[in-house]
């Protein structure tokens, strides 16, 4: 259902879709005050092990649900995880790994205000807490449905962009100041694998329904319909 609000212009859609268990990611988790001055040993394998897991996606949607659901596993502090997503002046949210995750971005959207929309256009908006005195309309309502905590990254890559669409990673806390520095930052490399992977995958979608057409243009006795009661 379109509610017609006015951010930038935009419509926002309401928040759909069920919530998505989070599966075996082959990532680790980091301790809540992160790993110190030296990475872990295997942290380059594990890097390229989300890299290929996202890359393997089947659709568009696949991909934001896997990266979603690999923030929860890899991001320490995280436990709920949304993409909201930009198009044709439309916001809604794509993915999601809780319902709850879903209602905390609806609840920016009521308010035409949060961390999951600045983050449209921002590379990292992080909220300590809720109430935060940049958003005073959202107030406490991510808190009502167990968001003590938020960071947002900006889901940028260069299709995306040439393909008229935006979007930001919502992570979030059930405790207030969930998230170190570092896991800050581990949060904007997942951003930027997302980013790429993303766009990749929608490639790669696109390409394939062109070459469907094309075939089917080449080959129209391939398309032709089938005889009634077949």
């Amino acid at each position: 259902m379109l509610a017609p609000l006015g951010r930038k212009g935009a419509r926002f859609v309401r928040s759909c879709g069920p919530s998505a268990s989070v599966p075996l990611v082959p990532v680790m988790r980091r301790p809540r005050n992160g790993w110190g001055p030296h990475r872990p040993p295997n942290w380059r394998r594990r890097s390229a092990d989300i890299a290929a897991y996202l890359y393997a996606a089947d659709s568009f949607h696949d991909v934001l649900l896997r990266i979603a659901q690999t923030a929860v596993s890899t991001v320490a502090g995280c436990q709920m995880a949304s993409i909201t997503v930009s198009e044709q002046g439309v916001y809604r949210t794509a993915a999601t790994t809780d319902l709850a995750a879903s209602a905390v971005d609806q609840a920016q959207y009521d308010a035409d205000e949060g961390p999951c929309l600045d983050a449209v256009d921002t590379q990292i908006v992080y909220a300590q807490s809720f109430p935060d005195t940049r958003w005073p309309t959202l107030a406490s309502r991510p808190a009502d449905f167990g968001a003590q905590s938020a960071a947002s990254y900006s889901l940028a890559g260069a299709s995306l962009a040439t393909a008229g669409i935006g979007g930001s990673l919502n992570t979030y806390g059930i405790e207030p100041d969930a998230y170190s520095d570092e896991a800050q930052q581990i949060g904007l490399i997942l951003a930027a694998h997302a980013s790429t992977a993303a766009g990749a995958v929608r490639e790669r979608g696109a390409l394939q329904d062109l070459t469907q057409n094309l075939n089917q243009a080449c080959c129209p006795e391939t398309s032709l319909a089938r005889p009634r009661g077949s």
